[in-house]
């Protein structure tokens, strides 16, 4: 459950890292949406609600008050009612409305507030009077015998029909019994019709009976309806919602711009900046190096961002005891070895013993950026001395180690490849060289390869007393660095920070 919760938090810290990185992007969605909910609230008419509050008398208006489903069903009824082009031609006719009993059915309606016998009658309108004055005038329509009663007049048509129609089958089946009595048909024949006709004279009695009640409550139903609260005109519209809509605006350009920024680190993970960099890794830039020409010999003068990038090393080293850094990136062609190689030149500049160590023994570089031989050098001095030491180390140190253009700089070169680099790098001669090499210079800087290329880099990242990560503009990409950084961490690397060189921005 615990690596379940750290890998979810990790997860949240990596789109929390992606939506500030990308934060520009983010609000450019926001900022359109609430802008678009702004301006359609802005030129959306205004619609006003108004409500009338009337109190039913269901036994006033004689429906049975025993069946629990009359009361309901005689308020859904009347809902409709006052929606019908002849109650609503009335309400047109009355307040002199320039629209059509279709469309104002769209803008009233009734609601009953459960466990009362309150019902309220509602109107939208262009204006608050409007409104009121539609509200109140189907309130009042609904208190007139004329269209109270025509609901029960519907029914009392309908039950009529019923009931002619009922008294000629009864008058029909009557007529059958008759016949069969006359012609002495059997006993059992006779038996059966007269039990039809029983049945027919029930039913048309049941239907009379229902007739004689609807016309009663034809005249009940006027008063069964009476206003407790007049329609009152509103203050404000119920429409457009401006705090809803500009929420809603917001809330849907956040999701836009979290989507946009998702489909764009997808598309296009690459780092662009400082920023960038600092919000994925949560480690800081030391130096942001701009893009430069390329190494030619002899060296050229060392920039001032190198001086800034050694003094704030030459810091670190100085409060830590550190006396060995690794420069490293996440692919190659990120700039490490000329990041390496210049904060080397840099450190030396200001006083320090420095050794430069090319321990990218898959593409070595540091020996043609010197004008030195290859070998001897570090893979010689490993797979030969290391293995089987034929002179004391320092001696055989002294013989692979060459002098630089640089004073105080000194630089162990690749050397001749003679096996597996990784396994080299890997050996406990390794180990015991580097601990020797801290012993005799004041700081060994290591030029290592690229991680994605290189399990060597990995290797010695845990041996040296700090890492730090080169990422170049335009070639690092936020899952790159991730990787890298998470490997550094799993192998109990210290990483210093991060270095951003070929950057564009001042």
């Amino acid at each position: 459950m615990g690596s379940v919760n750290e890998e979810s938090k990790l997860q949240l810290e990596r789109y929390l890292q992606l939506i500030n990185r990308r934060k520009f992007v983010l609000a450019i969605p926001i900022v359109l949406a609430v802008a678009g909910a702004a301006l359609l609230s802005y030129f959306t008419a205004p619609v006003y609600t108004a409500t009338a509050t009337m109190r039913v008398d269901i036994a006033a208006a004689g429906v049975d008050v025993q069946d629990p489903n009359a009361a309901s069903r005689f308020l859904d009824t009347y809902s409709v009612i006052i929606k019908t082009r002849g109650f609503l031609g009335r309400v047109i006719e009355d307040l002199n409305l320039q629209t059509t009993p279709t469309k104002l059915a769209e803008k009233v309606g009734t609601k009953s507030i459960t466990g009362t016998e309150l019902v309220k009658v509602s109107a939208r309108a262009g204006s608050a009077e409007q409104a009121a004055a539609i509200a109140n005038d189907l309130a009042s329509l609904l208190q007139d015998p004329q269209f109270a009663s025509q609901n029960i007049t519907n029914q009392t048509t309908t039950l009529t029909t019923q009931v002619d129609a009922q008294l000629k089958v009864m008058q029909d089946e009557q007529a059958k019994l008759s016949n069969l009595q006359d012609t002495s048909a059997p006993e059992a024949q006779i038996v059966s019709q007269q039990a039809v006709v029983d049945a027919a004279k029930a039913t048309y009695q049941s239907l009379l009976g229902q007739l004689e009640d609807a016309r009663v409550r034809q005249g009940q139903a006027a008063r069964a309806f009476s206003v407790i609260e007049p329609a009152e005109p509103p203050t404000g519209p119920t429409s457009p919602k401006w705090k809803f809509n500009l929420a809603a605006g917001l809330l849907a350009g956040v999701a836009a711009g979290v989507a946009l920024s998702l489909v764009l680190e997808y598309v296009d993970p690459t780092l662009r900046g400082v920023r960038d960099l600092e919000s994925v890794t949560g480690l800081p830039v030391l130096a942001s190096i701009p893009f430069g020409v390329r190494w030619k010999y002899p060296p050229p003068p060392v920039s001032q961002d190198y001086r800034l990038l050694a003094t704030k090393l030459q810091t670190g080293l100085q409060e830590h005891k550190l006396r060995s850094v690794l420069f490293t990136s996440a692919r190659p062609e990120e700039g490490n070895t000329t990041v390496a190689t210049y904060t080397a030149m840099a450190l030396a500049q200001a006083g320090l013993r420095v050794l430069l160590v090319d321990a990218n023994l898959n593409r070595p570089d540091l020996h043609k950026l010197f004008n030195i031989p290859i070998a001897p050098g570090l893979f010689n001095f490993i797979s030969t001395n290391g293995l089987r030491p034929s002179k004391p180390m320092a001696e055989a140190a002294s013989d692979a180690i060459q002098n630089s253009p640089v004073p105080r700089l000194s630089v162990l070169t690749a050397g001749t490849k003679m096996s597996d680099p990784s396994e080299l790098l890997a050996s406990a001669e390794m180990r015991k060289f580097l601990d020797f090499l801290e012993t005799q210079w004041d700081v060994v800087v290591v030029d290592g390869a690229a991680m994605s290329v290189s399990a060597g880099s990995a290797v010695i990242a845990s041996v040296v007393d700090g890492v730090v990560l080169v990422a170049a503009e335009g070639q690092a990409s936020s899952r790159s660095v991730e990787e890298s950084l998470s490997e550094l961490t799993s192998l109990g690397a210290n990483s210093l920070g991060l270095v951003y060189c070929k950057a564009t921005e001042a």
